[in-house]
């Protein structure tokens, strides 16, 4: 196939989300459409996600899995923090000066639970930007996927926007 070229060429897979995908519980939802086939083999990868709240008192959570077997994973996830002091999980994307970069990070892949969380967003329903990037070692096929959902405490609604990206490699 296709991406079994790329993928033995050492080529960059890329996908781009071509709908937003909403969802209104605490509960981590598959991100359809940035699903990506793997063989086996060493991959890296990285999500640039563009996302929304319609609540700033209302974070998100996101988290990344494999269908298939690993023999290793590891992730960190980033964003921006509003301010110098550590302030747990208050997301910012229109902070002009030095502040603290937050994140987390996870060594298991898993749909359930997630890898990173926000508490809220500076502004409801403006652009925010999440990086999750890592690598994985696969033995059994699968896909590489995304999962997202609101933040536990909160209200409202939180979206993963059109033009998210996931950018995928094969290394060995």
């Amino acid at each position: 196939t296709a991406v079994q070229i790329r993928e033995f060429c050492g080529c960059l897979i890329t996908k781009k989300l071509y709908a937003k995908l909403t969802n209104r519980s605490s509960t981590l939802a598959k991100v359809t459409n940035l699903d990506q086939a793997t063989g086996t083999g060493t991959f890296t990868f990285r999500y640039f996600i563009r996302y929304q709240s319609d609540t700033a008192a209302s974070g998100v959570q996101f988290a990344v899995n494999h269908s298939g077997t690993l023999t290793s994973f590891v992730a960190n996830a980033r964003f921006q923090e509003s301010t110098t002091a550590a302030v747990a999980g208050t997301a910012d994307q229109a902070h002009v000066t030095f502040g603290l970069v937050s994140g987390g990070a996870a060594r298991a892949k898993s749909a359930t639970t997630a890898i990173v969380q926000t508490v809220v967003v500076d502004t409801q329903n403006a652009d925010m930007l999440m990086i999750i990037e890592g690598t994985f070692v696969c033995t059994v096929t699968g896909n590489l996927e995304l999962y997202a959902a609101k933040e536990a405490a909160a209200a409202g609604i939180m979206s993963t926007m059109q033009d998210s990206v996931l950018i995928l490699q094969k290394i060995a």
